[in-house]
């Protein structure tokens, strides 16, 4: 599972919940977070796409690349970014945010996110 750098961590549910190769949706600290499960490793993204706002939770996962269900907009898991930009900063992208598992709770961080 995945553990990331220092920052203030909220749990958001028990690793057992989310299933491989899908996503559930939480609210944390008034932020709408997504996290996936794909080859055995958590990732936290914002769960609203930038295109129409709707949520990516429940997007297909394949590669490492959450793709909306509602207008088939891609974003990587790792960076955030649309898999179709050029340039870092080209295009449209996904706030990525901090995951780390403590026992059986998976946490995420608002303030410990991967910047874009």
């Amino acid at each position: 599972m995945s553990e990331a750098g220092p920052g203030t961590f909220h749990a958001v549910c028990r690793v057992r919940d989310i299933k491989e190769g899908s996503g559930k949706g939480f609210v944390v600290e008034g932020r709408s977070v997504a996290v996936f499960r794909e080859n055995d490793q958590l990732h936290a993204v914002s769960d609203r796409c930038p295109h129409n706002g709707m949520p990516l939770h429940d997007g297909c996962v394949r590669n490492s690349v959450i793709t909306c269900r509602w207008h088939g907009w891609s974003f990587h898991l790792l960076t955030g970014r649309s898999p179709d930009s050029g340039a870092p900063g080209d295009g449209s992208w996904i706030r990525v945010y901090a995951v780390r598992v403590r026992g059986d709770q998976v946490e995420v961080s608002l303030d410990a996110g991967i910047s874009n």
